[in-house]
């Protein structure tokens, strides 16, 4: 699946923008928390289980400058403290920058879903804001909500699985992973663009062997182009 499902990021995001379309206020919220879910799973290269044990404490945002003929990066990082592969006493972290394309950027993903978020639920706003000097009161506020006061409370993972599964099949994407999808898609992206393979494992935070014996997309490409008679550094045009 992933290889041929890859090519679909803006189709999966244009399906949860659209769901929101003329719906109600909390439906508005479901699509808006999951296509920012998605989008960060995908650049990210994480396992939705991580955004949902996710919280506001652990995120992030970091401005690095660049060549004066160019725009500062924005990255967005989230802090792994809990996770399948986080051992006790260790970070691991998630990181994704503004996409070129703004319809498929995670970090503006984010900005919608919190503004509708604090709209609803009101959690900073007024006399409802918490003490923010405490670090008790707002550190286990997690990123994913139902915009309700509950924000402590980590959501049913389904709620992204299941419109992950329904979106695939409007879609008509044939693919083994749902929750996952992101996790997997993302390391086939970089091996098309022949990103080396140390710093895809940095990028998923993988031990060594992992990445190539469960993630690899198994096609090196720049062997391959080198086998069929290219130049290493020599792009692939073929007239004919």
């Amino acid at each position: 699946a992933p290889f041929t499902t890859v090519d679909q990021v803006h189709n999966i995001e244009e399906w949860f923008w659209n769901k929101g379309v003329n719906a109600s206020c909390r439906s508005v919220l479901t699509s808006l928390r999951n296509r920012y879910t998605f989008l960060m799973c995908y650049n990210g290269i994480l396992r939705h289980e991580t955004m949902f044990k996710g919280e506001l404490s652990s995120l992030l945002a970091l401005r690095i400058e660049r060549a004066k003929d160019e725009d500062p990066m924005i990255v967005s990082i989230l802090q792994l403290m809990e996770g399948k592969t986080v051992k006790p006493g260790t970070r691991q972290f998630g990181r994704a920058i503004r996409a070129k394309e703004a319809v498929d950027c995670p970090i503006g993903a984010l900005g919608f879903y919190l503004l509708h978020r604090f709209s609803m639920s009101g959690e900073f706003f007024g006399d409802e804001h918490p003490d923010f000097s405490a670090n008790k009161n707002w550190f286990n506020f997690k990123i994913l909500t139902d915009g309700t006061q509950k924000n402590t409370k980590m959501l049913k993972k389904s709620t992204y699985v299941d419109q992950i599964r329904q979106c695939f099949l409007d879609l008509g994407l044939t693919s083994s992973h749902y929750g996952h999808w992101g996790r997997v898609s993302g390391p086939v992206k970089l091996e098309q663009e022949e990103v080396p393979p140390d710093l895809i494992k940095v990028m998923g935070n993988w031990e060594p062997s992992i990445q190539e014996t469960r993630y690899s997309s198994k096609l090196p490409l720049l062997p391959l182009r080198v086998m069929a008679g290219f130049g290493k550094d020599e792009k692939h045009i073929l007239p004919r």
